[in-house]
């Protein structure tokens, strides 16, 4: 019971914050503000969000919010690794007035809304500090669930990335999840996600579309065509 409130609550924040913002046309790794760029130190990541969902909520954290960390000569870093190509750490509370060390037990879901092109493939690599626990791919506009593979289940490390990818998709807008468990050791420990991400058409989808492509120069190609004369 109290996991499916947890899960309701959790869609619900999505949806209204998607009613707020509208669609986004694509999807994006972590750590990018609303022009598209990557964000600053300690700026707000428009398009992910993170929401701690068990536990003991830690006064610290300020959800729905995601915080970019770029700061890569403070704590955590150099535990972290560098953000990965396309990308910025993200956490749920930033350096500064905040404490960037979750120090309570927990579970984080890092999430973002976007729609993409029927025919796509999601895939890309994450880092994570700490355990990424699941990966789940949510379809809001014909509600179903569905898990995303990837290597290293259940683990996902803060110093070399971690493949994933999904099914084929269609044309539907949708949620992805990142569900990380939170460890407090030692009076703390951070919590923290960096995704590189993407989706690009699946082979048989480029195929159509090239014989599209094809089609259409042909039928180009004929309307130019000079018209002949028949003699009788």
């Amino acid at each position: 019971m109290l996991k499916n409130l947890i899960v309701g609550a959790a869609l619900a924040t999505m949806a209204t914050g998607f009613a707020a913002g509208g669609a986004q046309a694509a999807i994006y790794g972590t750590g990018f503000d609303g022009a598209g760029t990557l964000g600053a130190n300690e700026s707000i990541d428009a398009h992910w969000t993170v929401l701690q969902i068990g536990g003991n909520f830690n006064k610290g954290a300020t959800p729905p919010f995601a915080h970019v960390v770029t700061d890569n000569g403070a704590f955590p870093f150099p535990y972290w690794a560098t953000p990965l190509s396309n990308s910025n750490w993200i956490t749920p509370t930033y350096p500064g007035p905040l404490s960037l060390d979750p120090n309570k037990d927990g579970f984080y879901l890092y999430s973002e809304i976007f729609s993409v092109t029927p025919g796509s493939v999601i895939s890309g690599d994450f880092l994570a500090d700490n355990d990424v626990i699941k990966i789940s791919l949510i379809d809001l506009s014909h509600p179903k669930l569905s898990e995303i593979l990837y290597s290293g289940a259940g683990e996902g490390s803060d110093s070399s990335p971690t493949a994933f990818s999904s099914g084929t998709l269609t044309g539907d807008i949708y949620a992805l999840w990142f569900v990380v468990d939170n460890f407090a050791q030692n009076g703390g420990n951070p919590s923290g996600l960096d995704v590189s991400v993407g989706a690009v058409p699946e082979p048989s989808t480029w195929a159509m579309m090239i014989l599209g492509f094809l089609g259409i120069g042909f039928l180009a190609h004929r309307r130019k065509s000079p018209v002949g004369f028949r003699l009788a």
